[in-house]
C-alpha cells in the first residue's frame, strides 16, 4: 500500500474524502463540513495546490450529491445529467455556500496575497480568509435555507400517485376556475413550468397585444404606461408572477427559508424544471393511467399540498377545507371560495375584477358563495 501511494496526494486526497462521504453517522451537512475543513487545512498547510483542491472537491462534491447520495428517488428519478448539474450547483451555492469556500481557499494563495504591494496584506487575506471559512461551515451546519429531498417530495406524490387520479369524474371548468385566479398561462403553456420560458413570454405578449388592440393615440399610450408600472411594481417586490407549479413547488419542496426571497424565486425556478420534467418521464416509464393528462394531475396534487387560508383561518392542504375531500364532489362555489384563499383574498374582493367576472363566467350563485363564505367557522365548504 505504502509504494502504492508513495507521494501521490491526490489519491490520498480522494480516499480521505471518499471515507468521510461513506461514513454513515454523519449527516448529509456534517461530511460536507468535514470535506471544507480537510480541504481548507490542506490547502492552509501547503500539502495540496488550491486550484487542483478546488477541482477534485468540486468532483468529489458533485459525485456525492448526484450519486453517492441516499436519496433515493433523486437516483430513480434525475436521470438527465444537465438536471443533475444543475441540482449540484443549486445545492453547493445555495444551501452548502460553495463559493464562499471558493473564496476564503483562493484568498490564501500567494497570487492574491501578493496582489497588492502593503506589508500587512498578506495577514489581512489570511485572517479574511479563515473567517469567511468558519463563517461557511457555520452557515453549512445551520441550514437557514434547506429543500427537501426527492424523497419526501415524492411521499406526497405516492400519497396521491396519479393512478387514482380520477381525471375522468372533475368537471374541467373547476380546474378553470384555479387557473383563471392564479395562472392563466397554466394551460397555454404545453412543456414549461415556470415564467422564465418562451411559452410564457409569447403569452404575456399576446396578452399584452390584446390589452392595447382596441385603443389609439393618447389612450394607448395610457394603457402601455399602466401595464409597464404594474410589472415593475411588480417585479420590485419579486412577486405576482409565480406559476402554479412553481407555488406548489416551493410548498412541497422547501423546508426552511421562506423569506429567502431570491434563493427561493431561484430554487422555484430551477426545480420546477428539473423535478416535474423527471416526474412526468416517471410516469410515463412506469404508469398507463392518467400520464396523458400530467398538467391536470398536477392541478389535483396542488389542492392536496397547499395551504389556502379563509377569515384568517388556515387549512392545509386546500382539501381538508370541504366536507369531503374527493375534488370531483366540490362546489364551483366552494372552490372559488377556497382559491380566492391562496392568496387570502376574501370576500370584499369577489365584487371586483377580475374575481366578479370569473363568478359571472363560471355561472357561480352568489347567494350560495356568500353564505358558504360567512359560515366558513362553523361548517366546511361543500
Amino acid at each position: 500500500m505504502e509504494q502504492l501511494l508513495g507521494d501521490n496526494l491526490i489519491i490520498i486526497y480522494f480516499i480521505v474524502g471518499l471515507s468521510v462521504i461513506c461514513y454513515s453517522n454523519f449527516s448529509t451537512q456534517q461530511r460536507i463540513m468535514l470535506m471544507y475543513t480537510i480541504t481548507y487545512a490542506c490547502c492552509f498547510l501547503d500539502i495540496l495546490d488550491s486550484k487542483v483542491a478546488l477541482i477534485l472537491m468540486t468532483f468529489l462534491l458533485f459525485i456525492y450529491l448526484e450519486y453517492l447520495t441516499e436519496d433515493y428517488y433523486k437516483l430513480k428519478i434525475i436521470r438527465k445529467i444537465h438536471f443533475k448539474i444543475a441540482d449540484a450547483i443549486f445545492l453547493s451555492i445555495f444551501q452548502y455556500y460553495y463559493v464562499l469556500f471558493v473564496c476564503s481557499v483562493l484568498l490564501q494563495t500567494d497570487y492574491i496575497k501578493t496582489l497588492v504591494e502593503w506589508e500587512y496584506f498578506s495577514e489581512v487575506c489570511i485572517i479574511i480568509s479563515f473567517i469567511m471559512a468558519v463563517f461557511c461551515i457555520h452557515e453549512t451546519s445551520t441550514q437557514r435555507f434547506e429543500i427537501s429531498s426527492i424523497t419526501e417530495i415524492m411521499k406526497i406524490v405516492d400519497n396521491n400517485p396519479v393512478y387514482r387520479f380520477p381525471y375522468n369524474d372533475i368537471d374541467v371548468s373547476k380546474y378553470m376556475i384555479l387557473t383563471e385566479i392564479e395562472d392563466k398561462s397554466y394551460f397555454e403553456r404545453k412543456n414549461s413550468y415556470n415564467f422564465l420560458s418562451l411559452e410564457f413570454f409569447w403569452y404575456r405578449i399576446c396578452r399584452f397585444k390584446d390589452y392595447i388592440r382596441y385603443y389609439h393615440g393618447r389612450e394607448k399610450i395610457k394603457r402601455v404606461a399602466y401595464a409597464v408600472e404594474h410589472y415593475a411594481l411588480a417585479t420590485k417586490h419579486i412577486r405576482g408572477y409565480s406559476t402554479i407549479e412553481m407555488q406548489l413547488m416551493r410548498n412541497i419542496g422547501l423546508q426552511n427559508g421562506y423569506n429567502c426571497v431570491i434563493r427561493r424565486k431561484i430554487f422555484e425556478f430551477v426545480y420546477t424544471k428539473i423535478f416535474f420534467c423527471s416526474l412526468k418521464q416517471y410516469f410515463k416509464d412506469n404508469y398507463y393511467s392518467n400520464r396523458q393528462h400530467f398538467k391536470e394531475y398536477l392541478l389535483w396534487l396542488y389542492f392536496r399540498a397547499v395551504k389556502t387560508k379563509i377569515k384568517g383561518k388556515s387549512f392545509m392542504p386546500v382539501s381538508t377545507v370541504f366536507t369531503n375531500e374527493k375534488m370531483e364532489t366540490w362546489s364551483k362555489e366552494g372552490l372559488f371560495i377556497a382559491c380566492m384563499g391562496l392568496s387570502g383574498k376574501g370576500a370584499e374582493y369577489y365584487d371586483h375584477n377580475p374575481f366578479c367576472k370569473i363568478i359571472q363566467d363560471n355561472e357561480l350563485d352568489k347567494e350560495k358563495l356568500m353564505d358558504m363564505y360567512d359560515n366558513i367557522e362553523s361548517q366546511k365548504l361543500q
